[in-house]
């Protein structure tokens, strides 16, 4: 038996878990030019927060006009099966890409599809939560490692 069938098992009566093999790169972006052409993105879904609010990103419709520009203090993205996530740091931003590979039929992480509340009515925020192999000092067999944000759905919100 697998490890992914013996958490299936254990779980039996909750959401399962799905197994995948997951691709985390991150590195740093000093141009405020390259964050803006990620939100920019007609294909993006997803959410930035400014210093006056968060704004929901759908290609252009990331944010009011401003007579100045404003530095993004984070963002998570959805692009073609892929997330992104951007945090503002004091060198420029981190820009991490998580996305699941199909390589091959090795198995690094579980992951559960989890929605979570949105100030925005009728919808939710949908994450897709990885977890790892630990067997840490703890004996905690499975951590969680990352959350990706996998876009909205229209349901949930307040």
């Amino acid at each position: 038996m697998t490890v992914p069938d013996v958490v299936k098992e254990l779980l039996t009566g909750h959401d399962t878990p799905e197994p995948a093999r997951v691709r985390v790169l991150s590195r740093s972006v000093s141009a405020l030019d390259e964050i803006e052409r990620l939100l920019d993105d007609d294909r993006a879904e997803g959410w930035v927060c400014y210093p006056d609010g968060v704004y929901d990103v759908r290609g252009h419709s990331r944010a009011p006009e401003r007579e100045e520009r404003q530095r993004p203090l984070s963002a998570e993205l959805f692009v073609d099966g892929e997330s992104i996530v951007v945090r503002l740091g004091e060198d420029g931003w981190r820009l991490a890409r998580i996305r699941e590979e199909t390589e091959d039929d090795a198995v690094d992480t579980l992951y559960f599809d989890q929605n979570y509340l949105s100030t925005e009515p009728g919808r939710s925020l949908r994450y897709r939560i990885y977890w790892r192999r630990s067997d840490d000092e703890l004996g905690r067999p499975w951590r969680p490692w990352v959350a990706a944000f996998r876009g909205w759905t229209e349901e949930g919100g307040p």
